[in-house]
C-alpha cells in the first residue's frame, strides 16, 4: 500500500479549497460585489453632494455596513425596500410582515451606525441614503 507524503496531502487540500471563499476571508472589507457598492455610493452622493467629501463619506458608509451585514442580509434588504415601492396591496406584505420588518430594521440599524461613524457623531449634517433612494 502506498502512502501519501505530507507534501502531496497539502497539495490535494489546497486544490480542494474554493479560491473565491479564500478571497472572501482574506479581505472582509470587500465582500459585496463592486456593482452593489457603487450603486449605494452613487445613491448616497445624490443626497449628500457629488463631491470628494460626499464620495469619501458614502464609501465609508457602505464599508461600515459591510462589516455589520453579510451580503445575503444586504441583498434581502435591497429586495424588501424595492418591493415596498410597488405600492398597493402587493407591497403591503413587504411593509407589514414581521419577517420583512425585521430585515428592514436590521439594515436601518446598520445604516444608522454607519451614518454616525462616517457622517459625524449625530449624522446631522449629511444623510446616508435609504435603499429606496431613486437614481436619476
Amino acid at each position: 500500500m502506498k502512502t501519501i507524503s505530507p507534501f502531496h496531502a497539502l497539495c490535494f487540500l489546497l486544490m480542494a479549497i474554493d479560491p473565491s471563499a479564500a478571497a472572501d476571508n482574506d479581505s472582509p472589507a470587500s465582500r459585496y460585489p463592486t456593482s452593489d457598492e457603487t450603486f449605494y455610493v452613487l445613491a448616497c452622493m445624490e443626497t449628500n453632494g457629488q463631491n470628494a467629501e460626499g464620495l469619501q463619506k458614502c464609501s465609508c458608509a457602505i464599508n461600515a455596513i459591510e462589516v455589520q451585514l453579510s451580503y445575503e442580509q444586504y441583498s434581502e434588504a435591497v429586495l424588501v425596500f424595492a418591493l415596498r415601492q410597488a405600492g398597493g396591496e402587493q407591497a403591503a406584505i413587504y411593509r407589514d410582515a414581521v419577517a420583512m420588518r425585521e430585515i428592514a430594521d436590521r439594515f436601518i440599524g446598520a445604516q444608522t451606525r454607519a451614518n454616525r461613524q462616517c457622517f459625524g457623531r449625530n449624522g446631522a449634517t449629511m444623510k446616508a441614503p435609504s435603499l429606496n433612494t431613486p437614481m436619476k
